[in-house]
């Protein structure tokens, strides 16, 4: 690829990376942690398989005074979160990809010092997608690799668990990875 074509589809890369559309508008805070994924742009080569797992926390604490009826109440939401990851190779530059998450929500409330507490476990819900590779990167100059990548969110958790949102929802996206040899 000519360094005109590639700096031409490095600044289109840009501007779709500007406008990648999460369709999630719900305002609940733990898939609002979740909007901003990061994905690289490799795919596996054709026929070949990669399984990953990540796991992650929150927490999120808020105290809210009524200084009128001299009440204090605080809230303390905790989410453990483990998935499971796995790739397939289509093609050399086509990948599919599955994203399944299992979580345990913890609530605790206190008001007037009476503390009350509910463990919640779930799967969430299910990512399913693809990863189209548009350029590998040019090791002569700075162009990353670059791919774009279509997600669709199943509704397979309950909502009433807190771990999903019970609709339909896709992402779709750019991604740019640069292999640095020497520092």
């Amino acid at each position: 690829m000519s360094q005109r074509k590639s700096v031409i589809v490095s600044i289109l890369a840009l501007v779709l990376l500007a406008a990648s559309v999460t369709a999630q508008d719900d305002s609940d805070r733990w898939t609002q942690e979740f909007l901003f994924m990061m994905d690289d742009a490799y795919t596996q080569a054709a026929g070949q398989w990669q399984v990953g797992a990540e796991a992650g926390y929150l927490q999120d604490r808020r105290t809210k005074e009524y200084r009128g009826a001299n009440l204090v109440t605080t809230d303390t939401d905790e989410l453990s979160k483990a998935a499971a990851k796995v790739a397939y190779g289509l093609t050399d530059s086509i990948q599919a990809n599955l994203y399944v998450p299992y979580g345990h929500i913890k609530t605790e409330g206190t008001t007037l010092g009476v503390t009350q507490q509910l463990n919640r476990y779930d799967f969430g819900d299910v990512t399913t997608g693809l990863t189209f590779k548009l350029m590998d990167q040019d090791h002569d100059n700075w162009l990353p690799t670059l791919a774009a990548t279509a997600t669709a969110v199943l509704p397979t958790s309950d909502k009433d668990a807190g771990m999903g949102k019970d609709a339909y929802g896709w992402r779709a996206g750019l991604a740019a990875s640069k292999a640095v040899d020497d520092f």
